[in-house]
């Protein structure tokens, strides 16, 4: 232990508990003085002392057992890491099926591939994504605390055994403050924008901003529109774009005689599941009728205002068809059936719901606020349309439904694009290069791609 984690963990003990102690007992005080005064409260004094003996304990007791069984977890993985030449400690904010955890779950299969590295994971919560981590041999803890800015002297010890640490989303900004000083190798991914961190976290960290612009860590941006984003954190930014194994591609279903469109993501209104019904309901009834649209997601709340209006929007619409989130499997079975791809977000730096539509070399139709808008070319490799303009999508839906043919105009141009953009090959190259040959030995940096 060095001093300045010396001097955190006797400021802890020294200052944080006796405070806590003394502002309980003050308390205790007040209401005792307050019951003194009518002689009919006189009974209660003693169910004060027992509340707060019982408070203090049971606080206590909480605290403890949530330190125990985070450090149960570190030391289920701590002789693995040990006993790994090369160790990698991969950060992420949750183990949902969404964007960030499966674009960090595809990384941490190029590095078992082809790096030779089997990375440990950490995130403070559990998911479904969890299974697909360990089925490869990687070992996943759930660390409730992690972002947490109190000090955890445990869990400082356990992440400067790694040599790299790599950060999935702006979400885990607190594990970089807390923490980069004991990272020998440290890196941010951002799947996130300016805008969007403006919107939802910039007033949780403004006091921060200058902390992390000090702190020694390097950014990776999985989108164009993340660089200014790097800039915020007074950082460069390298473009670092996700892949996808086309592995899990599944073999193309026959086509309905209707025309399907699929648009899918979390109900949400950065997602535009709303300007993408409204470009439905613009659709005369007679073209509307010769199609279905499918819209796939669930809403991070089920009682938020926006994903009831967009139930109740939808049942309007007997040609609009709404699922939950499912399985990436069953999921892509709907893809082989689609026939053209939406995206109708106002911010979405780069979806992997787009990416999956390229892979199937299928027409997709996005707003200019996706990230494939600024990588690829419109009307060659993609249709892109104004955001939040439900007119413009409509018209652009209407072209393939009155004109079939059109599925076919753009040949083979997203199957190209996906395989420049977001090939396993490509990712591969990319991230070797960004993490340098004096992170991984010479033999594990030049093992040949499959």
């Amino acid at each position: 232990m060095d001093v300045k984690e010396l001097v955190f963990d006797l400021s802890h003990a020294i200052f944080y508990r006796p405070l806590n102690i003394l502002w309980r007992s003050i308390c205790l005080f007040v209401k005792i003085i307050s019951t003194l005064r009518y002689r009919e409260n006189w009974h209660k004094l003693w169910g004060y002392l027992v509340l707060y003996v019982n408070s203090c304990f049971i606080d206590e007791l909480e605290e403890t057992k949530a330190k125990n069984k985070n450090l149960e977890q570190l030391l289920t993985v701590l002789d693995f890491v040990r006993l790994s030449e090369n160790r990698v400690l991969l950060v992420t904010h949750e183990l949902s099926r969404t964007g960030a955890p499966q674009a960090l779950l595809q990384m941490a299969r190029v590095l078992q591939k082809k790096f030779a590295v089997t990375p440990v994971v950490i995130s403070p919560t559990d998911g479904p994504l969890r299974a697909a981590f360990e089925e490869t041999g990687m070992h996943v803890i759930v660390y409730k605390t992690i972002f947490s800015l109190s000090y955890d002297i445990n869990l400082k010890n356990f992440i400067y055994l790694f040599n790299i640490v790599i950060v999935n989303s702006m979400v885990s900004l607190n594990f970089i403050i807390n923490h980069a000083m004991v990272c020998k190798h440290l890196y941010l991914w951002l799947h996130e924008t300016e805008m969007s961190f403006n919107l939802h976290m910039r007033k949780f960290f403004k006091n921060y901003i200058s902390q992390l612009r000090m702190l020694r860590f390097s950014v990776w941006c999985g989108s164009v529109y993340s660089h200014s984003l790097a800039e915020v954190f007074g950082k460069k930014g390298d473009l670092l774009l996700y892949c996808i194994d086309k592995h899990v591609l599944p073999e193309k279903a026959e086509h309905a005689e209707e025309m399907i469109f699929l648009i899918a993501g979390s109900i949400d209104a950065r997602k535009g599941q709303h300007v993408f019904i409204k470009a439905v309901e613009l659709l005369p009834a007679e073209l509307r009728s010769k199609a279905k649209f499918y819209i796939i997601g669930s809403p991070g709340n089920a009682n938020s205002k926006y994903a009831k209006n967009i139930f109740t929007t939808a049942g309007k619409f007997r040609e609009i068809i709404m699922l939950p989130n499912m399985p990436l499997q069953e999921l892509l079975s709907y893809y082989s059936k689609a026939h053209v791809l939406v995206s109708a977000s106002f911010d979405d730096p780069m979806p992997i719901v787009v990416t999956y539509g390229l892979m199937f070399g299928m027409p997709c139709v996005v707003t200019d606020a996706v990230g494939h808008a600024a990588i690829l070319k419109n009307g060659q490799d993609i249709d892109v349309v104004p955001v939040g303009d439900a007119a413009a999508l409509s018209a652009n839906m209407r072209s393939y439904i009155e004109h079939p043919e059109y599925l076919a105009k753009f040949g083979d141009s997203p199957c190209r694009a996906f395989d420049k953009y977001f090939s396993v090959q490509g990712f591969t190259a990319n991230l070797r290069k960004l993490l340098g040959e004096e992170v991984f030995n010479q033999s594990a940096a030049n093992q040949k791609c499959d």
